[in-house]
């Protein structure tokens, strides 16, 4: 992403830039809900505030010399605490420059205050869902977990790549390797799978079942990217192989998180039988 010009980085009202001296106010927000800011606090704590490193930059809205909200311009627009007063003010910022994000995604108020005020300049959306439930793994789980499901290690990532490939089309409706990014989302597979990060379960050298954490932080890890060959769905197998994934998940972060679209209804039966509960929900803006 392009760096902001200095017009783009002039504040309007309580906005302004954050750089990197302003890391430790935004980590306060992070902590006051660590399951909701995981994307935004994992995607901070990776680049900082750098906008060569992050890859975009962060505004923040502050008030009596508080910070109150931020709002995560990058490959997916994150808002982080955002409530009316400091979405109108993000709106006014960005209404007039060029979107450059493929998602908004976040808690459905905060999305709600954002989308209202942008889709006019940034519309049409490609797809709203506008009731995904967020999880925790709370509660213990209903069924065995798979002792099947192990990490995959960097030697396997020719054999997992397509599935991750099959995986982002399918819930995505477009190819992670369109237009030529293939070597970029082939390196960043390899990332997660160098982290310890990417799980799966084989039938002899036939992935049929992986999962990876998609942000990780001290306080809350993310699972992302659940996917079952499709030879192996309806099987009954996808709960306890969360359950095995939520465990090996747990040497990351002891808080183990995940969303999914509510109309995913054997996904979300899956969920409930390896543990997990739901305590919000976010809505994705696709473009």
């Amino acid at each position: 992403m392009t760096a902001p010009s200095a017009t783009d980085t002039a504040t309007t009202g309580g906005v302004r830039l954050l750089g990197p001296g302003d890391q430790h106010l935004l980590e306060l927000l992070f902590r006051d809900d660590p399951v909701t800011h995981c994307l935004a606090a994992a995607r901070v704590a990776e680049a900082g505030l750098s906008m060569e490193s992050l890859g975009g930059y962060v505004l923040g809205y502050q008030v009596n010399d508080r910070l109150q909200s931020a709002l995560l311009v990058s490959a997916n627009l994150v808002p982080i605490a955002v409530d009316s007063m400091s979405g109108a003010e993000f709106v006014q910022h960005l209404s007039g420059r060029r979107r450059r994000a493929s998602c908004i995604v976040g808690p459905q108020s905060e999305v709600a205050t954002l989308w209202d005020g942008l889709s006019a300049a940034w519309g049409p959306a490609r797809d709203i869902r506008l009731d995904q439930p967020v999880l925790v793994a709370s509660a213990a789980p209903a069924v065995e977990p798979d002792q099947s499901v192990r990490r995959v290690t960097p030697a396997e990532l020719d054999e997992v790549l397509p599935s991750f490939i099959s995986m982002f089309t399918e819930e995505v409706g477009v190819s992670p390797i369109a237009n030529g990014a293939e070597a970029a989302y082939r390196a960043r597979v390899g990332e997660i799978i160098d982290m310890g990060a990417s799980f799966a379960r084989f039938d002899g050298r036939r992935l049929i079942f992986k999962a990876e954490l998609g942000a990780v932080t001290p306080e809350c890890c993310q699972i992302q990217g659940v996917w079952i060959h499709p030879d192996y769905r309806a099987r009954g197998m996808s709960g306890a192989a969360m359950a095995a994934v939520v465990e090996l998940a747990r040497e990351h972060s002891e808080t183990v998180s995940l969303y999914v679209n509510s109309y995913n209804r054997p996904a979300l039966r899956a969920y409930h039988s390896s543990g997990f509960r739901k305590v919000g929900s976010f809505t994705s803006v696709l473009f």
